[in-house]
């Protein structure tokens, strides 16, 4: 949610949000910059309990300002980041919850690589993040990846694709742009499944009023 909304259209804003979340009936969101109130200047309208609680009853911890929200279980959460094994810079940003999902443990994870961070550290925390899925059979990531090139993009699917995953932007379904406002790679979100496959992939329309600087992804996932 963006956090500059006119006070005077706050309640339409809310509405908008609820009907949007309430038609697309995920199991999952994955929120990636997630402002903690709807207005920065009115602590009256936190995001959580105004829009996300009536449809998502599980939502974790916020970190690095990613949250998820679910409609099952929650077993754990917590935060995690990378570091450029050479250069110690931060190049990765995640909340990551293990949830119980149609009675599989699923390790689900919403985050970042820091568009601040050189492409070189983006490769290499992503690759460390893609050692810790190893540690389970179910995944699904939610990740903005902050590609700024085709070729930066090119890599996070084929290393995704080589490791076992199925891949929603980029992948089968070709090129999924979240970034229509801005002169950057547009097609920079992404979500990564392992032990199952994306069947349907797209970015839904939204109400102009509802349009931050990324557009949402949504992905259908079948999980074996």
């Amino acid at each position: 949610p963006d956090a500059y909304v006119n006070q005077s259209k706050i309640s339409d804003y809310i509405a908008e949000y609820k009907k949007f979340f309430g038609e697309q009936m995920a199991d999952i969101l994955c929120l990636e910059e997630f402002s903690e109130f709807i207005d920065a200047a009115d602590t009256e309208y936190p995001t959580s309990e105004t829009i996300i609680d009536s449809i998502y009853p599980n939502q974790t911890g916020v970190s690095y300002g990613n949250t998820l929200a679910t409609r099952h279980t929650v077993i754990k959460d917590e935060h995690i980041h990378y570091n450029n094994e050479k250069t110690d810079e931060v190049g990765c940003l995640l909340h990551t919850m293990v949830s119980e999902i149609y009675g599989r443990e699923v390790f689900v994870c919403s985050g970042n690589l820091r568009v601040l961070a050189t492409e070189e550290t983006r490769k290499n925390t992503f690759n460390q993040l893609l050692s810790k899925c190893e540690e389970h059979d179910y995944v699904i990531l939610g990740l903005d990846m902050n590609a700024l090139s085709e070729a930066e993009n090119r890599y996070y699917v084929e290393t995704a694709e080589a490791n076992g995953f199925s891949v929603a932007n980029g992948g089968y379904f070709g090129n999924i742009s979240t970034l229509p406002f801005s002169d950057m790679y547009p097609n920079i979100d992404n979500i990564f499944v392992k032990g199952g496959i994306v069947v349907n992939a797209y970015a839904p329309d939204v109400a102009d009023t509802l349009a931050s600087d990324h557009l949402p992804i949504l992905a259908d996932i079948l999980l074996y």
